[in-house]
C-alpha cells in the first residue's frame, strides 16, 4: 500500500514526539468524514490527534479542548492498518488554510486563575504549508494578568507548552518577588502534577 508522503510525515512525528495534532472539527464535519459522534453527546468541535504509544498508533479525540471528555480510535477499530492510514490521510486532508504564507491561530483553551489573578490561554498555531516552510501545527501557552497578554512556552501538544512556559517562568522569577507560578497551578490542576 503507497503512503502519502503528508501521511508517512505524521506518523514519523508521532513516533518521534508521541502525539502530534492533526485536525479540529466541528460535530458536523466529524460526521461528513464517517465518525459516528452518537455516542459522544453534545460537543462543538473535536481536536484529532495522531498518538504513538510505543507499539502502536492510536487517533485521540479530544471534544470541546476538554482533557477529560476523550476518546481513543485504534487500527483495529478502522478494520486494520490501510484503513487507519485512509482515515489519518482523510484528516490531514481538512487541515488546509486558504491563503500561503499565513498562519491561523486558534483559542484551544482559557483557564482563568481567579478574580485579579489574571488567566493562562492556550493558542493551538496552525501555519500554511508551502514549498518553502513546512512548519508544524504547535501551541503557544500566554499568561494573561488582565492588562498585558505575554507568550511563555510553546510545545507540539498542549502539555509541552504549558510544561516549557512553567520552566521559563521559574528561570525568570526574582528572588525577591516570589510570585506563585501559574503555569505550575495548571499543570497539578489539568495534568495532576508540577511542584
Amino acid at each position: 500500500m503507497a503512503i502519502n508522503p503528508q501521511v508517512k510525515q505524521a506518523l514519523k512525528k508521532a513516533q518521534q514526539f508521541g502525539e502530534i495534532f492533526l485536525v479540529s472539527l466541528s460535530k458536523a464535519d466529524l460526521e461528513r468524514a464517517g465518525f459516528d459522534a452518537s455516542p459522544f453527546g453534545e460537543f462543538e468541535f473535536a481536536d484529532i490527534f495522531l498518538i504513538w504509544d510505543g507499539s502502536q498508533f492510536h487517533l485521540k479525540y479530544l471534544f470541546n479542548g476538554e482533557e477529560r471528555n476523550y476518546y481513543y480510535e485504534r487500527e483495529r477499530q478502522l478494520g486494520g492498518e490501510e484503513f487507519f492510514i485512509q482515515v489519518v490521510e482523510a484528516y490531514l486532508s481538512k487541515n488546509k488554510l486558504e491563503e500561503q504564507g499565513n498562519a491561523e491561530v486558534v483559542l484551544a483553551r482559557s483557564y482563568p486563575l481567579g478574580p485579579t489573578q489574571g488567566a493562562i490561554y492556550l493558542y493551538e498555531v496552525r501555519p500554511q504549508k508551502s514549498d518553502d516552510m513546512r512548519l508544524e501545527s504547535f501551541f503557544v501557552a500566554s499568561f494573561c494578568d488582565d492588562n498585558t497578554e505575554i507568550p511563555w512556552g510553546i510545545g507540539f501538544t498542549p502539555k509541552e507548552a504549558i510544561e516549557d512556559a512553567a520552566e521559563k517562568w521559574d528561570k525568570l522569577e526574582k528572588d525577591d518577588e516570589k510570585e506563585e507560578n501559574p503555569f505550575k497551578e495548571f499543570l497539578k490542576e489539568v495534568y495532576g502534577h508540577g511542584e
